[in-house]
């Protein structure tokens, strides 16, 4: 479909009414493995690429590339009343792709879109008391 035509905003970053990136394609996948008390949990979340708001410098419609987090989680179920996990998001460190929006206060990057927050470690333990 030419932009013409295309009346749904998918693909684009329809702004101008307030509702912001409509991507074509968006997925969250996992696969999760346990044996006995040990877990562990890879995942992948995706985000295809879509026209930004903007035009770029010579006034051009431009791309925002596709986005792509992967996070890493282990768990262990060791003791009686409590469990622990320990995980990495965005392991490979991935920064959102350019955005040369202006509807949001953060610059070079959609909030909507990306997190620029970067690899992120952490750790739980959750305890029950019965």
């Amino acid at each position: 479909m030419d932009g013409v035509h295309d009346t749904s905003g998918l693909g684009g970053n329809v702004d101008t009414v307030g509702v912001g990136a409509i991507p074509r394609w968006r997925h969250y996948a996992s696969v999760i493995w346990s044996q006995g008390p040990w877990g562990a949990t890879v995942s992948e979340n995706f985000t295809v690429g879509y026209t930004d708001a903007n035009p770029n410098a010579e006034g051009n419609s431009r791309r925002v590339g596709s986005y792509e987090l992967w996070n890493v989680q282990g768990t262990c179920a060791c003791f009686k009343n409590a469990s622990a996990a320990a995980g990495i998001k965005n392991i490979f460190d991935r920064n959102p792709p350019f955005s040369n929006q202006i509807a949001f206060q953060q610059r070079g990057y959609n909030p909507q879109y990306g997190d620029p927050r970067g690899r992120l470690f952490y750790a739980s333990v959750t305890m029950t008391f019965k």
